[in-house]
């Protein structure tokens, strides 16, 4: 069974335990050969002081895997970076995904959260794809109360920045009411 964005909103949350340390060491395992293949850099930075959050794992690694791939996909010459950093306040984390990629224009940004939507069709064309990675990014940050955003400029790269809470809380997103009646 293939999940794509329709049923995004309906996923269960599984609240565990996640060491966003390891999480990364092992996305790093997975995205290492590709960024080496295309001769590019790869920096992680991890904070020492990073929580432990309480969140679902194979979604917060769906997330960092989309933004990881995108970024090494777009990118031609320079480096990929990881930071992961304790959240302003120390509610949670905050992963930072960067790249020297071809970056995106400003009257593009907006729309790069839309299903089936790459940038300028024309350049973007020979990437593939299916346009759905970043949308189904966000939804899957909307289900654990997380959010994301992108400072990118054009020719010089792109930077996604996610932020974890320490608690995802188990939101549901279907029906009318909230969980607790409201």
């Amino acid at each position: 069974m293939m999940e794509g964005a329709e049923g995004a909103g309906k996923m269960p949350v599984h609240l565990e335990q996640v060491d966003v340390v390891a999480l990364i060491q092992e996305l790093s395992a997975t995205v290492e050969p590709m960024v080496r293949q295309k001769r590019l850099e790869y920096r992680v930075e991890l904070a020492p002081d990073l929580p432990v959050l309480e969140t679902d794992r194979t979604k917060v690694k769906q997330i960092l895997l989309n933004l990881l791939s995108n970024a090494v996909k777009f990118t031609h010459e320079g480096e990929i970076r990881v930071t992961a950093r304790l959240a302003p306040g120390g509610d949670g984390a905050e992963v930072e995904v960067g790249d020297t990629g071809i970056g995106i224009d400003p009257e593009s940004l907006e729309n790069i959260w839309e299903d089936f939507r790459q940038v300028d069709q024309s350049s973007t064309r020979e990437y593939g794809g299916t346009g759905l990675g970043l949308s189904i990014t966000r939804k899957l940050l909307d289900l654990l109360g997380g959010s994301v955003r992108v400072e990118s400029e054009l020719g010089a790269g792109s930077v996604f920045t996610v932020s974890l809470p320490l608690r995802s809380q188990e939101v549901k997103v279907e029906g009318g009411g909230s969980a607790d009646g409201e």
